[in-house]
């Protein structure tokens, strides 16, 4: 999640990160550490502890790179304060969440994961892969590649990852 929301914001996108503990608190005091073979990054963007300290609207777009265990106390406390309108997209590797998100929201979309990174310390995400930083793939989880997943996968392959929309999306995360 970190990779993703650095890489978003170093694009120009207004990004929010979603963080606990000593994570969090790194992220808040020293700011997003972002390793990559093309450089290395300090990257102050706004963190939070939940979705309760953010105001939610319609147009915004959540990503879900938690574990999918925990996928489902994350979006009931999203459909708490958010709109149904609001774009979810599940950014996993298991197709258990966009099957729980479809219970609550509207736009759900589904991206397949095949990216390289870690946290190596509170606070810091190394991402080494060449040329790219991964694969981002996004496509309607019920099936089809709309405008929405064509210009969020413009978005994240102007952020550093190879990503196309595909209208068969679960399918690829099905045989990853």
């Amino acid at each position: 999640g970190g990779l993703i929301g650095g890489r978003l914001h170093l694009a120009g996108h207004d990004v929010v990160l979603i963080a606990r503990g000593a994570h969090r608190d790194a992220l808040v005091k020293g700011g997003l550490h972002l390793k990559t073979t093309a450089s290395e990054d300090v990257i102050k963007l706004k963190v939070v502890g939940g979705l309760s300290e953010v105001v939610v609207r319609a147009e915004d777009t959540i990503v879900l790179s938690l574990k999918t265990q925990d996928a489902a106390l994350a979006l009931e406390q999203i459909a708490v304060g958010a709109p149904p309108e609001v774009t979810i997209v599940c950014a996993q590797n298991g197709v258990e969440s966009e099957r729980l998100a479809l219970r609550l929201f509207e736009n759900v979309y589904g991206a397949y994961v095949y990216v390289y990174s870690a946290v190596t310390t509170e606070g810091t995400v190394a991402c080494y892969t060449f040329p790219c930083l991964g694969i981002l793939d996004i496509g309607l989880c019920r099936g089809g590649a709309d405008e929405g997943a064509t210009a969020m996968a413009a978005d994240l392959t102007a952020a550093g990852f190879n990503s196309v929309a595909r209208a068969d999306i679960m399918r690829w995360k099905r045989g990853k």
